[in-house]
């Protein structure tokens, strides 16, 4: 059996200097090919015994950051699709996302799967809820959900209950999680668009369905910079973690453009409102976009313009803390247009705030999934998550990425159009740390052609120590299907020994490739009096191979081997130590050739060297 060693090692953030052919989106070329030929998804096909349906899936790194991504959703549609709004449970096993995949509804409806991808299924058979859901902050199969009724869902049972009528004709929807008290913020939709919220907001307690009150939240305000004529139209509101269960919510100046001020409220009304606008420590002209309040409910993250020019300002910090006064730091001065999300939501972890700034200098056709220390001290792009002109032919982007994340924020959920075309909207998850990844051949049994363009294929177990998935790899020219990115088409979780693949090429042979995937956590390096640990440096990097030029790579551990891999995990050359610069000496010598000599071809290479790694590219 071939086995595949892949490390994939969170190391320094190497920007490409040489001019990129962008082929496919991150390179997932034949994932790339199957959103454009479009097939139609055969729903009943994919429909399993217990209600469930074929896990969505699948692994992929980062094409620059080399940070493993999980595609968790497919809504394959040739026309357009969006799935969006993803919520982690309590216990962070489930998520819950909303999507307009049941398009013969005529609207979007809830649907929920596991944190491995399986167990997908709509929350529940009624067809009477669809506005964003919130999990209940303790039971992690209870979720809350609204449209004429408020309802109490258990995911695992399939059972709703009742929990108010709201009988005034309007839609009311669930908008952000529950208050420390198991309160619900429901807000008035605006007319004809459910997805909107008008000013309107009734607290209701969970459970029992008492109304603590009902709020026009555009009578509390004075400053006039948000725009009536959207009936007062609110662009967030979210709960803070003090148990007072104030809250924080945003005006936009026009509809679904910003917040441009904050307020702050609680459910009783009681609290001074105003929390940034006509505030005489911060300045009049201060406008704020996509606001996120953090868990304590002290400090609120944003993008800000002053006098509405964003090079005056960029990624900013607001200190809420007092009641009465506010004061701001900005800790990313870089221009942006005016535009991307940032979030706390869901989060325990103060300290990471993930956003989404688009575009801007790094990322002039999109957006990039960043970490940014609450300091400024820190910022970690973590996917590219963009929507690029020359593939798509446009540059309008669709990374909805108002991202929630785990409470130790090191697993981020964000939807994007990266893979399936502008506004085809999935649901995706990157993880912040670095994964370690071993990988051997599962043997098929069997590859049934069901109907053209449609193949099941089947496979035995693999009895492989901390095994995670499987990852499925298919061609139709090539029957030893390479195990790489570019022919990559789904993941499924350990537990599952088949796939219906129903998006092969019609009129084209199939061929298929299962491998199975072990996971195992990246070490974490201590040392007595925790001393700190050298880090493993390359120079150049990046590097063009020519005549006799080579990289050095420099503290490399005493008595180890450096190895050398390419992006679809495969070792292209091992230094021995003997062959060091200098022997038992800390530095290594490459000249950029395999282990038959041959000179390797340009892009990405992970070197890994005594467990500390870093990320070469070859120009």
């Amino acid at each position: 059996m071939k086995k595949t060693a892949e490390k994939i090692l969170l190391g320094l953030t190497i920007a490409l200097l040489s001019s990129y052919t962008f082929a496919a989106p991150q390179g997932l070329d034949e994932l790339y090919a199957r959103a454009v030929r479009g097939a139609t998804k055969p729903l009943d096909s994919l429909l399993r015994g217990d209600g469930t349906y074929q896990p969505e899936i699948v692994y992929f790194n980062d094409a620059v950051t080399g940070l493993q991504v999980m595609r968790m959703t497919n809504g394959n549609d040739k026309n357009w699709h969006h799935e969006r709004w993803p919520v982690f449970n309590s216990d962070e096993t489930k998520l819950t996302f909303h999507t307009n995949r049941e398009k013969s509804l005529g609207y979007n409806t809830n649907w929920i799967m596991n944190a491995d991808g399986s167990g997908l299924k709509k929350a529940s058979t009624s067809n009477n809820f669809m506005i964003l859901p919130a999990w209940d902050r303790t039971d992690p199969d209870i979720m809350y959900s609204s449209y004429n009724d408020l309802v109490k869902i258990n995911v695992k049972t399939g059972v709703v209950t009742k929990i108010t009528t709201i009988s005034d004709g309007n839609v009311w929807g669930i908008f952000c999680p529950l208050s420390p008290n198991g309160y619900i913020i429901l807000v008035k939709t605006l007319t004809g668009d459910p997805s909107s919220m008008s000013s309107t907001i009734k607290i209701i307690k969970a459970s029992d369905g008492s109304v603590k009150g009902t709020f026009v939240l555009e009578d509390y305000v004075t400053d006039p910079s948000h725009d009536a004529s959207f009936n007062g139209e609110l662009h967030s509101i979210q709960f803070t973690n003090k148990s007072d269960d104030s809250f924080v919510f945003g005006f936009g100046p026009t509809n679904a453009v910003g917040e441009f001020r904050n307020y702050k409220g609680n459910i009783n009304g009681t609290i001074p409102f105003a929390c940034s606008g006509p505030d005489p420590l911060l300045p009049a002209a201060l406008g704020i976009s996509h606001s996120a309040v953090n868990y304590n409910g002290t400090k609120i993250a944003c993008y800000a313009t002053l006098n509405g020019s964003p090079d005056t300002t960029g990624f900013d910090i607001i200190d809420v803390t007092s009641d009465s006064s506010h004061t701001y730091q900005v800790i990313w001065p870089i221009a942006l247009y005016g535009d991307g999300h940032c979030t706390w939501w869901n989060t325990q972890n103060t300290e990471w705030i993930t956003i989404t700034p688009g575009p801007t200098v790094t990322a002039p056709n999109g957006r990039q999934v960043m970490r940014i220390k609450s300091d400024g001290s820190v910022r970690q792009v973590l996917c590219n998550a963009f929507t690029r002109e020359d593939v798509w032919g446009s540059t309008d982007y669709q990374t909805y990425a108002r991202a929630v994340t785990n409470k130790d924020a090191t697993k981020i959920i964000f939807s994007s159009d990266m893979l399936a075309g502008k506004d085809k909207i999935d649901v995706y998850m990157v993880n912040a740390n670095a994964v370690t990844e071993n990988k051997a051949d599962a043997v098929i049994n069997s590859t049934v052609k069901i109907t053209e363009g449609q193949y099941k294929i089947t496979w035995s177990p693999v009895a492989t120590p901390d095994l995670h998935h499987y990852n499925i790899y298919y061609s139709s020219t090539v029957s030893d299907v390479p195990a790489d990115q570019a022919h990559i088409i789904a993941s499924m979780p350990k537990a599952e020994s088949s796939y219906l693949d129903w998006e092969a090429q019609t009129g084209k042979p199939a061929y298929y490739k299962v491998v199975a995937v072990s996971r195992f956590s990246a070490p974490t390096v201590t040392t007595a009096g925790a001393t700190a640990v050298t880090p493993l440096t390359i120079y150049p990097n990046p590097v063009r191979f020519s005549g006799a030029n080579y990289v050095k790579f420099n503290n490399v551990k005493a008595g180890t081997d450096v190895s050398i891999y390419n992006a679809s995990g495969e070792v292209v050359r091992t230094l021995k130590n003997g062959t060091f610069e200098n022997p038992g000496s800390d530095t290594a010598v490459w000249n950029g050739k395999n282990d038959y000599n041959e000179l390797v071809s340009r892009g990405i290479y992970y070197i890994f060297a005594g467990g500390k790694g870093r990320l070469a590219i070859l120009k």
